[in-house]
């Protein structure tokens, strides 16, 4: 918020879109991991209901960088149905290199990259640029 306030009294034309920490449902994963089916994102949801790191309301209860997700998963035998970053080649669950533990950022609201607001971000690049690009 402070850096948001310094480029506007500067005169730059600035503007925050806020992430928020994002409901956890049997549908999440494979919404955002290609190659991962239905069956494995619902077995993966039920895996962090019972470990008891969903809430009530399907969001995340701790910070997935520091929570014990990694064991949930290894205890439920997921692992190996979990596509890694090359075709073929299984999830390593290591941070930074697993695709699992970057959704799960996401959906904690503490990832440095986030797509969800894509539309809104081009349209106020496009709305505030002097020169319009072509497209």
């Amino acid at each position: 918020k402070r850096c948001l306030r310094k480029l506007k009294a500067d005169g730059i034309t600035a503007a925050e879109i806020e992430a928020k920490p994002l409901q956890v449902d049997a549908h999440f994963f494979s919404g955002r991991i290609d190659a991962l089916s239905h069956a494995t994102s619902a077995q993966l949801h039920a895996a962090l209901k019972a470990g008891k790191l969903l809430d009530t309301e399907g969001k995340l209860t701790e910070d997935p960088r520091r929570s014990e997700w990694r064991n949930v998963v290894l205890a439920a035998g997921l692992q190996h149905s979990l596509p890694g970053l090359a075709p073929g080649e299984p999830d390593t669950l290591q941070p930074d290199a697993s695709p699992l533990a970057e959704v799960l950022n996401v959906a904690w609201a503490a990832h440095e990259i986030v797509s969800d607001h894509n539309r809104a971000t081009l349209q106020f690049i496009l709305h505030n640029t002097r020169s319009k690009p072509e497209l």
